[in-house]
């Protein structure tokens, strides 16, 4: 399939909201927009965005992009930069459980974001020396940017429009400043909780074992996890279960024995966690795995 010029429409049923330009009024935005993902969805195919960068702010939840043959895999608190006409996808893998917000800049647009001539030029030259398409950023303040644009563009007054373009613009100048730490930290407690997950894959793991493990309180690790990996500790338990099962699945594994050795409950519920992560049955995965 050739690469398509990817043009959002406007769209709102509470989980998928997206916003355009004729919507927004603000120079230079083309589209902005917020996606629930509660389960899995088919995965993007290759498209890009004519004279406009993507920029995509992952709050909870993983995603994967693929770009210039190059793959990133984004996690909650990460940033995918997507460049002016650069063909990217998210490849084979469907869009799992997530939360995020994303918008496109169009470079071409006068008055744009409502700064002179000299400020864009110095803001889009920022972006396109940008060094990596995946930005780690991690911090609450970069999702609390994203949540107060989206308060002041959803139900907008006109006045608001000004005050949400110097927010967006401050996002941009955070972005571009954390593109120069580029690593990402994962604290000691809660690496040995995710060390233990994978040492006890086969396990039923609880919460209250992998708070100890990591010296929190139970609320405290939870919080904190959240914040460190974008998932909660549950979503990122399952999550592992499901990507360790594909490979018992496909050496010959039947789907109730894989149930079993990994801890589910029932097949049935295996079964709709896999599905939840993948769109896919374990039977349909199978078959498309051959």
């Amino acid at each position: 399939m050739n690469p398509i010029n990817w043009r959002d429409p406007a769209f709102d049923d509470g989980l998928r909201i997206i916003k355009t330009e004729d919507q927004l009024k603000i120079p230079g935005l083309r589209m902005f927009g917020k996606h629930s993902v509660t389960k899995a969805i088919p995965a993007l195919y290759p498209h890009y965005h004519e004279n406009a960068f993507e920029i995509t702010y992952l709050c909870k939840g993983t995603m994967t992009f693929i770009s210039e043959n190059q793959t990133y895999h984004l996690s909650g608190g990460d940033t995918y930069i997507s460049f002016p006409d650069e063909v990217h996808s998210t490849g084979a893998v469907p869009i799992s459980l997530n939360e995020m917000y994303w918008f496109q800049l169009d470079i071409r647009a006068d008055n744009f974001l409502f700064v002179g001539n000299e400020w864009k030029e110095r803001l889009i030259d920022d972006l396109r020396n940008v060094n990596t398409r995946l930005i780690n950023t991690n911090t609450g303040e970069m999702q609390k940017l994203m949540k107060e644009f989206f308060r002041l563009t959803y139900n907008q007054e006109e006045h608001e429009r000004f005050q949400a373009a110097s927010v967006l613009l401050y996002f941009l100048n955070q972005l571009i400043a954390y593109s120069k730490k580029q690593e990402k930290v994962v604290s000691k407690d809660i690496q040995a909780a995710v060390d233990y997950v994978s040492d006890n894959i086969y396990e039923t793991i609880s919460l209250d074992v992998l708070a100890e493990v990591s010296g929190l309180s139970l609320s405290r690790f939870k919080q904190k996890f959240c914040q460190q990996l974008g998932f909660t500790p549950r979503e990122y338990i399952n999550f592992r279960k499901v990507e360790t099962s594909k490979t018992m699945l496909c050496k010959g594994m039947s789907v109730t024995n894989a149930a079993i050795d990994l801890g589910f409950s029932t097949p049935n519920y295996f079964s709709s966690v896999f599905k939840r992560f993948t769109t896919l049955s374990p039977s349909e995965y199978l078959k498309t795995n051959k």
